[in-house]
């Protein structure tokens, strides 16, 4: 296994660009492809947790993908009139599409950047289809963003940029997506 790996981390180093967190998510899913073609399903299955445990990108991907302090730091807060600290809205929030998920963090100066791995997506995403979830910051873990009681909606941008509410739910956990 380890050889198969190595092997394939020569060929593909030069094909994946981006930082490690793509090239991770890139070796998972092209072998875990690869595999499915030929065994099934089942195959994908197990070749995607083999490659995950043994991906030669885990110790950069450890590097990069930030802890939640780490992005609380870097994006601008609020503070309320009862003291509570928040996230600005949208500072940081979650990106699906059908199979790859992540965050994203966009600073004080408006800078925007990924501070995640990458994960799965959510198959009930039509495909091309991005849907943003803003998140916010509350005891240590990242949550839905709340106006009052309600959680706001996740929401679809329009080609100006603009945000279209969507009446859904997004099936995956920001925080499985940080560093720990």
């Amino acid at each position: 296994v380890q050889r198969v790996i190595s092997g394939t981390t020569a060929a593909v180093n030069t094909s994946l660009g981006g930082n490690a967190a793509e090239r991770h998510y890139n070796v998972t899913k092209g072998l875990s492809y690869a595999a499915g073609v030929i065994g099934g399903a089942g195959a994908y299955q197990a070749t995607a947790r083999m490659v995950s445990k043994h991906n030669p990108y885990n110790s950069a991907v450890r590097t990069e993908a930030k802890e939640i302090q780490e992005i609380q730091q870097m994006v601008p807060t609020t503070t309320d009139h009862t003291g509570a600290q928040s996230v600005v809205k949208g500072a940081v929030r979650l990106v699906t599409t059908n199979n790859k998920s992540w965050i994203e963090a966009k600073d004080a100066s408006g800078m925007t950047q990924v501070v995640s791995r990458y994960g799965s997506g959510d198959s009930s995403i039509r495909s091309g289809q991005v849907v943003y979830q803003d998140l916010n910051i509350s005891d240590g873990q990242l949550t839905q963003y709340r106006n009052g009681a309600k959680a706001s909606p996740a929401y679809i941008q329009d080609s100006s940029g603009g945000k279209i509410n969507i009446n859904r739910s997004i099936n995956v956990n920001p925080n499985q997506l940080v560093g720990n």
